[in-house]
């Protein structure tokens, strides 16, 4: 089962590797990506930590098309920093077991593209 509530130190790495994750999709213009990012901190500011982690675990995150796993970055050098940003979010769900299904694979998938690259 999940859980319903994050720590402040959760919610404050939480913020930490999203705001790097916002900031590349910014920078970058991708500003449907960036609003579920922006979204997901304006979740963490009030204290919503139930509708946070369904939603980070949800279909704009981790979906298809669209979602902000999905987005194609041409530079290497950012489509690094914004793959290694991915992972780290990943594994951190991990760690404060708040991890849905099947996005183990996506972890697996981007670590992949990120060998080719």
């Amino acid at each position: 089962m999940m859980r319903e509530e994050l720590s402040l130190q959760e919610k404050l790495e939480y913020r930490n590797i999203l705001n790097g994750i916002g900031e590349i999709l910014l920078r970058l213009n991708f500003l449907g990506q960036y609003q579920v990012i922006s979204d997901l901190l304006n979740l963490l500011d009030k204290n919503e930590d139930m509708i946070f982690i369904k939603e980070l675990n949800g279909v704009n995150m981790w979906g298809g098309a669209g979602a902000v796993w999905e987005v194609g970055i041409q530079e290497k050098k950012d489509e690094i920093t914004f793959i290694n940003k991915l992972i780290e979010l990943i594994d951190f769900m991990e760690t404060t077991n708040v991890l849905g299904r099947g996005i183990k694979s996506i972890k697996r998938i981007l670590s992949s593209i990120k060998q080719v690259t």
